[in-house]
């Protein structure tokens, strides 16, 4: 077992720099999404100008 325990100011901390780190994992992954998003948008785009 852990023999020392950590304080409420060092929990309060680290989930703060958790809660940090989640928000910024999941604007990355949104931007990535947009930008994957985008890019196979602008494919289908150039497949049906050129199938004209």
């Amino acid at each position: 077992m852990n023999k020392s325990p950590i304080s409420k100011a060092e929990r309060s901390q680290l989930r703060a720099e958790h809660r940090a780190r989640v928000a910024r994992c999941t604007e990355d992954l949104q931007e990535r999404y947009a930008a994957q998003k985008a890019a196979a948008f602008n494919r289908q785009i150039e497949e049906e100008y050129f199938d004209e």
